[in-house]
């Protein structure tokens, strides 16, 4: 990686700094098993170490999940555009219920190589395609 990355599940607790993308996959592996997390499935934040830039991606939800992307230097933020089918709204949480915006919906798979791109790039993830976020949620 090129630096560690933090990795908050709820914003009122502190996050996990992680220096490997098999770090990184180890905190995504033990949130999305979490059961308490089956009902209302997390919204993960991975941020730059120096809080520029943020990757959010939706967990365990079974079958989708959700990329979005912060730039607060650069003022960006986008959200994946959809390459899987999803319900009309789907729920994630960060701290509150946050719902993604409508068709942005990617594989999980999708989401977690998103994930493993940032932390080893820095820079916003190619492996999904990027859409302008309607309501954009106040950056870290």
């Amino acid at each position: 990686m090129r630096q560690p990355v933090m990795v908050y599940v709820d914003p009122r607790e502190d996050p996990v700094t992680v220096t490997s993308t098999g770090e990184l996959d180890r905190v995504l592996d033990r949130l999305a098993a979490d059961p308490r997390h089956q009902q209302a499935p997390p919204l993960v934040e991975i941020v730059s170490i120096d809080e520029h830039r943020v990757l959010d991606i939706g967990l365990a939800h079974p079958d989708l999940s959700v990329v979005c992307w912060y730039d607060n230097v650069a003022g960006e933020a986008l959200s994946s555009v959809a390459t899987a089918p999803a319900a009309s709204s789907v729920a994630f949480r960060l701290g509150g219920v946050w719902t993604m915006p409508d068709r942005s919906a990617v594989p999980v798979s999708v989401a977690r190589q998103a994930a493993r791109e940032f932390a080893v790039t820095g820079a916003r993830p190619t492996v999904v395609s990027w859409q302008p976020l309607p309501s954009p949620r106040s950056g870290r």
